[in-house]
C-alpha cells in the first residue's frame, strides 16, 4: 500500500514521503509490565517492516485511560470485554455510541461507521450463540479484517495465581473450572469469581 503510494525507504531504513516517516507511538503505562513488554515486540516487528515505531511508556495508568478516553494516541494496547459470544468484545470495540467524551467506554479509536452501527445491531438483536447469529457475524469479522479498526492480539487471557501449599482444589489446565480471576469472569466484568473458588477448596491435612 505505502510503496503504490509513493513511498519509498530512506537511509534508515523506513518508508517516507517527501522526507517525512511514517512514524507510530505506541502509549500505554511502564507500570503495566505485560503491555510494556508487547510493545516493544511490536515496535520491533514495525521498524523491521519499514515503520518507524517508538514506545511510550512514560505515561500513568491516570494520564492514558484520559488519552485514550479523549482519543488523544496514535496505537495502545487494550483489553476487551468477555461475554458469552464474541458480540460484548466487538461491540466495546466499535460501537460508536460508547464514545462519550473523557467518559469514553469504548469504541477508543473513534470508529463511526453506520455500517458497523447495523451489524452490531443485527447481532444484538439474535439469540446468543445461535446459528442466526454466527451468520449476521460474518459481514463484521470481514469488515474487521479487511479495515483493522482494532488489532487482536490475545484471546481470553485471564491472570491468576495460585499456592497450593496449605489449600488444594484451585482451578487447573485439567480442571478449569473457573477463570480464578478475581477482577471479574465471563459473567460479566466486576463479578469477581472468589466465592466460587473458594467454595471448591481444601485445607492440605
Amino acid at each position: 500500500i505505502l510503496t503504490k503510494a509513493g513511498y519509498k525507504k530512506d537511509s534508515a531504513g523506513f518508508y517516507a514521503l517527501n522526507g517525512k516517516e511514517v512514524s507510530l507511538k505506541i502509549e500505554d503505562p511502564a507500570a503495566y509490565t505485560d503491555y510494556a513488554q508487547d510493545d516493544q515486540i511490536i515496535v520491533s516487528e514495525l521498524k523491521a517492516a519499514g515503520i518507524n515505531a517508538t514506545p511510550n511508556l512514560t505515561s500513568t495508568p491516570a494520564i492514558w485511560t484520559s488519552d485514550l478516553s479523549n482519543g488523544n494516541f496514535q496505537l495502545s494496547m487494550h483489553w476487551g470485554n468477555g461475554g458469552i459470544t464474541p458480540y460484548n468484545m466487538y461491540d466495546n470495540w466499535l460501537d460508536h455510541t460508547l464514545v462519550q467524551g473523557a467518559n469514553t467506554a469504548g469504541d477508543f479509536g473513534r470508529l463511526n461507521s453506520p455500517q458497523v452501527q447495523t451489524y452490531l445491531s443485527t447481532i444484538a438483536a439474535d439469540q446468543p450463540g445461535s446459528a442466526q447469529q454466527v451468520t449476521d457475524f460474518q459481514p463484521l469479522l470481514k469488515y474487521v479484517a479487511a479495515n483493522l479498526p482494532v488489532i487482536p492480539t490475545v484471546f481470553s487471557a485471564q491472570w491468576f495465581e495460585a499456592n497450593s501449599a496449605h489449600f488444594t482444589g484451585w482451578p487447573t489446565q485439567s480442571n478449569p473450572y473457573q477463570t480464578g480471576q478475581p477482577s471479574g469472569s465471563n459473567n460479566g466484568p466486576g463479578t469477581g469469581t472468589d466465592e466460587y473458588v473458594i467454595l471448591h477448596l481444601k485445607p492440605v491435612s
